[in-house]
């Protein structure tokens, strides 16, 4: 099967994504590579040393997403902290190039930064520029103004949480509820430490690693057993979000607690990526 063909599932969400606006929220990430050649060990500490031949920076963590809603042919909505430094001006430049309407708000710190050394296809090491952000309900409300002007002309929140600052409970909450007063559905891309953040939302997307973080169960490798037990748990547990579409490097699991009306292009590729995996692994 392929996106060519006019009977593909896939083919008509993507082509869907045109009529799609998404509004995305959560931590806005600069992704830096610097590229070169490694070729001796520096005489001051035995350590390589990279003659750098190119620089690239991309958008990463939540500016990501909001730039694959684009390259699908929708449009996107970025609300984020960025700071008022060379790294916010390279992200909202980046955000510019990719298409993304960036709402840029300032939180007085250093723009979130990831720095990528890599030589011969192989990374060295990554540097993070990130301050951790101090509760601020002064930067909450600014946010939430945001939320209320544009919710109304998206057609579903994204919530893309790299537990950066961006995401606390109350924020959270108050974005559901915003969302759900005006007819919108919300979809999550979680992190295990802020499981109590997500309640309500309609959808979320954990990989295996986050689902298993979630539901407080141990780290365990993806077989039949594990994953009837993460099915079985999810089913149990309704607290959070009725639909729950679980990610890994081979396999997608759809797990559905309750009737609910589709959400959007991308969840619907979801379930048919998960339909077929399901298929081939007899999940």
């Amino acid at each position: 099967m392929t996106l060519d063909d006019a009977a593909d599932p896939i083919s008509a969400h993507v082509s869907d994504f045109k009529r799609r606006h998404v509004l995305v929220l959560g931590d806005a990430i600069l992704d830096e590579y610097l590229t070169g050649e490694c070729s001796r060990i520096s005489p001051e500490a035995p350590v390589p040393v990279l003659r750098v031949t190119t620089e690239r920076a991309v958008l990463g963590g939540a500016a990501n997403t909001a730039a694959n809603i684009v390259s699908l042919g929708g449009r996107a909505t970025l609300v984020a902290l960025v700071g008022a430094d060379a790294g916010g001006s390279t992200l909202q430049r980046c955000a510019r190039d990719a298409g993304v309407e960036l709402v840029a708000i300032n939180h007085g710190l250093s723009t979130l930064r990831k720095s990528r050394v890599v030589s011969q296809q192989q990374q060295i090491v990554r540097l993070d520029y990130e301050d951790p952000y101090a509760p601020s309900a002064a930067r909450d409300a600014e946010i939430l103004a945001q939320v209320h002007a544009r919710v109304g002309a998206c057609d579903i929140v994204v919530i893309s949480d790299y537990a950066k600052g961006f995401v606390s409970r109350s924020l959270a909450q108050a974005i559901i509820e915003a969302a759900h007063r005006a007819g919108r559905e919300v979809i999550v891309d979680p992190r295990p430490q802020h499981r109590d953040c997500y309640v309500g939302c309609d959808y979320i997307t954990p990989n295996w690693k986050e689902a298993r973080g979630l539901l407080r169960l141990p780290e365990a490798d993806p077989t039949s057993a594990t994953i009837n037990e993460v099915a079985q748990a999810l089913g149990r547990d309704g607290s959070m979000v009725d639909d729950f579409l679980l990610g890994g490097s081979d396999r997608v699991l759809h797990v559905r607690n309750a009737p609910s009306p589709a959400a959007t292009s991308s969840l619907a590729i979801g379930r048919v990526l998960a339909e077929e995996a399901i298929s081939r692994f007899g999940l």
